[in-house]
């Protein structure tokens, strides 16, 4: 009895039709599988080829895993527009994966959505807020060796109008980070690589935030003013000065969120929605400040 290995990574970067992206629960639909059956058949004698081999393949590109547990979606897309994430149609009940790109797979365990592709197949990452609280993003670059590198973005504040793009940066092929803070297509920070919680860029984004909230331009000054406090005492090295003025402003939010709702609430006006994703914010980066 002979043995004989399938190179699926080759097939599926050659693009065989009527097999995108083939798995091995259908691999004898591939191409190069259908003609080796049709040759046993005929008794035409094998020979080894970039397909099938009486060797092990061996996969020699590097490759991502990227990982997130976050109320954000996970989508991946190459060059040519092809789509690794899942797809839930808004006419419908049901959600699907799609797993276009070469060599690519999507998965969810609980809250953790995973993606697993190739360097050279990854244009860009994208990201969409589908509620309010923070991510993490993780990517391992994996080598042929099986040595790898991970590049993480810690904690960043996400609402449903978040928005954001990872993609490799041109010269250095490391991960950056393009995030959209209020979902307006306009990029509000470009973000680096840190394993660590960076309490001033995520006070940055919380200002962000608040501007984006329909507020009066006094009540969003005096917003931002408590925030500048905030980062001028990070900045100082001051941390318990830090989280006395957060916890200020956390008062002034609970009292907001304390009151009974008004009748005919007024226009521009903080919101108990908007109240509480602020106290969330804030009770994030007290968790985080050390």
């Amino acid at each position: 009895t002979e043995k004989y290995w399938v190179n699926l990574f080759q097939i599926n970067n050659d693009k065989f039709p009527l097999a995108i992206n083939s798995k091995h629960k259908n691999i004898l639909e591939t191409q190069p599988i259908l003609e080796f059956i049709s040759n046993v058949i005929k008794e035409i004698s094998f020979t080894n080829s970039a397909y099938l081999n009486t060797t092990v393949p061996i996969d020699i590109k590097n490759r991502f895993r990227i990982s997130i547990h976050s109320p954000v979606t996970l989508d991946a897309y190459d060059v040519d527009g092809n789509h690794t994430g899942k797809i839930c149609p808004p006419t419908s009940d049901f959600c699907y994966v799609e797993e276009n790109i070469a060599n690519s797979s999507y998965m969810e365990f609980g809250e953790g959505k995973y993606i697993n592709l190739p360097e050279d197949q990854m244009s860009k990452i994208k990201l969409q807020g589908i509620d309010i609280g923070t991510f993490t993003y993780e990517s391992e670059k994996v080598l042929p060796d099986g040595s790898s590198t991970i590049s993480s973005f810690v904690d960043i504040p996400v609402t449903t109008q978040t928005q954001a793009e990872v993609t490799l940066n041109s010269n250095t092929r490391v991960p950056q980070l393009a995030l959209d803070v209020t979902g307006d297509g306009v990029t509000d920070f470009m973000l680096a690589p840190s394993v660590t919680f960076d309490p001033i860029t995520y006070l940055q984004i919380m200002k962000a935030t608040i501007n984006s909230l329909d507020l009066p331009q006094a009540k969003i000054k005096a917003f931002n003013k408590r925030i500048d406090n905030i980062i001028k005492s990070i900045q100082k090295g001051k941390i318990d000065k830090a989280k006395l003025k957060a916890d200020r402003f956390k008062s002034v939010l609970e009292k907001k969120l304390s009151k009974p709702d008004s009748k005919h609430p007024k226009l521009k006006k903080l919101s108990k929605t908007d109240a509480q994703l602020l106290l969330d914010m804030l009770n994030k980066l007290l968790d985080n400040l050390n």
